[in-house]
């Protein structure tokens, strides 16, 4: 697939076959996210691989955390669905960002790390896996950060990268090009 199939066929992959990732995979992956531009080469990302026994101990807080979003209690049914959501996918890439007290290159390192991600999902679609970065609150959460073993105090996490295969690609309607560009003479 070449570049621009990959951009114009990535989509946001929410349900997921549960099947491993083919072998070798995942490491072409991650090299893509490195490739990332980075002009200050602070190289600012960590890509933590979370296994299996990991995203296990993820579930309760997922589960607490979405069933307080939904303004329910905890049930069997909430963490099924936490479950498949964090198990099903193939791979699971919890992405930390180091902190800068530096505002303008906190902005540019965390440009950087989107970056990263991007290429890392465009590589994900080249391999004809699905992804979708997950930015919700056990993103933010210290416990998750516990976890997954990030220092609140030299790190954040960005996100999650879900990987695999896709048991449904959506479809996505985009607004015309057009109401997005300005031309100046």
């Amino acid at each position: 697939m070449n570049t621009l199939e990959a951009i114009h066929s990535r989509r946001t992959v929410h349900t997921w076959v549960p099947e491993p990732l083919p072998p070798g995979v995942l490491q072409v992956i991650l090299e893509a996210g490195h490739q990332a531009p980075c002009h200050r080469k602070t190289w600012p990302w960590r890509f933590i691989v979370v296994g299996p026994e990991t995203r296990e101990r993820l579930v309760p807080l997922a589960a607490e955390l979405a069933a307080a979003k939904a303004g329910i209690v905890v049930s069997d049914k909430v963490i099924e669905k936490v479950r498949a959501k964090i198990l099903n996918a193939g791979g699971l890439v919890a992405v930390a960002l180091k902190r800068c007290d530096d505002a303008f290159q906190a902005r540019e390192d965390y440009a950087a790390t989107s970056c990263a991600i991007q290429n890392m999902m465009l590589a994900a679609t080249a391999a004809g896996l699905g992804s979708k970065w997950g930015t919700g609150k056990l993103t933010r959460h210290e416990t998750a950060w516990n976890t997954l073993g990030v220092d609140s105090k030299r790190e954040e996490v960005v996100g999650f990268l879900f990987l695999g295969t896709p048991a449904r690609v959506p479809t996505i309607e985009r607004p015309p090009l057009e109401h997005h560009i300005s031309r100046l003479p």
